[in-house]
């Protein structure tokens, strides 16, 4: 699991686990509040290009995306994206199936994407 801090206290996800026998990745918002919005940037080179995927403005119920399928080809990577209501876009760093599970990311400075 990655974890951004994205301000106001909150903390951006992308989490990973298996269903099946098949890893799956989706990204998280915790303390979710309505207009938040999160998505998936998923690439199958590397990260050098990428679609937004799973764009969703939160309410506060749900906090969480759509879980898409992960890869162990190593040009598949997946980053999780976050921008806080009235706030600047953040993204986590690139994760892929073969990046060490349980990194905090909480030190490193998330990427503003605006």
């Amino acid at each position: 699991m990655f974890t951004v801090p994205v301000g106001s206290g909150k903390t951006m996800y992308l989490w990973s686990g298996y269903v099946g026998g098949i890893q799956y990745a989706w990204t998280k918002f915790d303390s979710s509040a309505s207009g938040n919005q999160i998505w998936l940037d998923y690439s199958t080179d590397g990260g050098a290009n990428w679609p937004q995927c799973d764009l969703r403005t939160l309410d506060s119920g749900r906090n969480y995306g759509t879980a898409f399928r992960a890869s162990s080809d190593t040009k598949v990577k997946m980053r999780a994206g976050s921008r806080p209501k009235g706030g600047a876009s953040q993204t986590s760093n690139w994760w892929s199936d073969k990046t060490t599970q349980n990194i905090d990311m909480k030190a490193a400075l998330p990427r503003s994407t605006s």
